[in-house]
């Protein structure tokens, strides 16, 4: 009788936790290779079973993705860097849920814009990247470089600041004429460009260097009133060098850039991310589209291609972090809903490991993720917490509302 009591318990638990099914794998991505050729670049994709792919590319930072759904992917996590030629700057691999579908993903980051192909062959994928026109004239003639050359930056081309300050608009000077009290005035200046000077009138300083302001403002002294003019010129507050950080930083607020500075300098100027910040950095900047930069990608990845150059008027908004939720219940330590950030990536491990770990009687061979589609419709998706740890099975990325149940050994 007992037996009979015992084997009833396992057939309903077997029925409740056996729908849907597992993910099934359709392929395996074994090999990862690249070859360069004058003017072509290929990547070439490897493996057994069905190994097709959709093409995604994304323009800041270039870079172009093949995504294979329900392949599996010994390699991940990996990186490939190819310091041959002057366009490919990496290969790295990395895989996420998408629906009922697990998505290993290739990026190939560009350090400029290509034009590209994807064909089907019998060993897998092969991915053929052709330089444009401009381009291919330029490797033709261009010695190979004895170094990886650094990535060009996801904006459009910007003029390079002049090594040396010049005077902008609503910039704040201080005019001191020696000797002469009554021709010295702290003056801003002006929408036309000019500065007012008294009993002179309006001389124009923008585009000057501060020397180039004295000498300006000595001549217009020595035409009217004074021989031999000694000007000084002090720039008091740079106005037209003003940056605008908002958001998750430690010294929100207006600063001025004297000379060429790069996105994690001026972090750095600020006094970093608040612990609060958010994984994306918007960069706003008059005439072009809205720049958008995953710091966690430049800060913990060290993609140096999103270390972009900061301009006078720029504004940078950093929001808070949007927390998500995840629900871990069964043989943990420590069930209930765990809070995480976005600025780092969530999976099943670091989950159970927040929830203080399985218990001495936990099945770690048969946890189950719940979560909902695009559709809300529920998927199941059965995980071997034993086989991740000793890297058999890849880590499973987790997100926000996901469940994830960790029942109990019956032996």
């Amino acid at each position: 009788m007992k037996f009979l009591t015992f084997l009833l318990i396992v057939c309903v638990c077997s029925a409740l936790f056996s729908a849907p099914a597992d993910i099934r794998s359709l392929g395996t991505i074994k090999k990862i290779s690249l070859d360069s050729g004058e003017g072509m670049f290929i990547v070439s994709v490897q493996g057994d079973g069905k190994l097709e792919c959709n093409t995604v590319f994304m323009e800041n930072p270039p870079r172009i993705a093949l995504d294979f759904p329900n392949v599996k992917n010994k390699l991940f996590p990996n990186t490939l860097k190819s310091k041959e030629n002057p366009y490919i700057f990496r290969v790295r691999t990395s895989q996420y849920a998408k629906g009922k579908e697990m998505v290993s993903r290739l990026t190939v980051d560009l350090k400029s814009p290509l034009d590209y192909a994807v064909n089907q062959t019998k060993e897998g994928v092969v991915l053929q990247l052709t330089a444009k026109k401009a381009q291919a004239g330029q490797l033709k003639s261009a010695p190979p470089p004895t170094t990886t050359p650094v990535p060009a930056p996801p904006v459009l081309p910007r003029p390079v600041p002049s090594p040396e300050i010049v005077i902008g608009y609503e910039d704040l000077l201080a005019v001191n004429v020696f000797e002469l009290p009554q021709f010295s005035s702290e003056t801003r200046v002006a929408g036309d460009g000019t500065i007012a000077i008294p009993l002179v009138g309006n001389v124009e300083v923008r585009g000057l260097t501060k020397k180039e302001a004295e000498q300006k403002i000595a001549a217009a002294l020595q035409a009217k009133f004074v021989n031999n003019a000694n000007v000084s010129v002090t720039i008091k507050e740079y106005k037209s060098r003003q940056v605008s950080v908002l958001g998750a930083v430690k010294s929100p607020g207006p600063h001025y850039i004297l000379s060429q500075i790069t996105l994690l300098q001026l972090l750095s100027e600020v006094g970093g991310l608040d612990p609060a910040a958010g994984r994306i950095c918007f960069i706003i900047r008059s005439g072009l589209p809205k720049i958008e930069i995953d710091l966690y990608d430049l800060m913990y990845n060290g993609n140096q291609a999103l270390n972009v150059q900061i301009y006078p008027g720029d504004t940078l908004n950093i929001p808070l972090d949007k927390k998500i939720v995840i629900y871990v219940f069964g043989s943990v330590k420590s069930p209930g809903a765990l809070e995480f950030g976005s600025i780092e990536p969530v999976t099943l491990v670091s989950v159970i490991a927040r929830a203080g770990g399985p218990t001495a009687d936990a099945s770690e061979t048969k946890i189950l993720i719940k979560r909902k589609d695009e559709t809300g419709t529920e998927v199941i998706i059965k995980a071997n917490l034993k086989d991740i740890i000793k890297g058999k099975k890849p880590d499973i990325p987790l997100f926000g509302g996901d469940v994830v149940s960790v029942p109990q050994s019956f032996f």
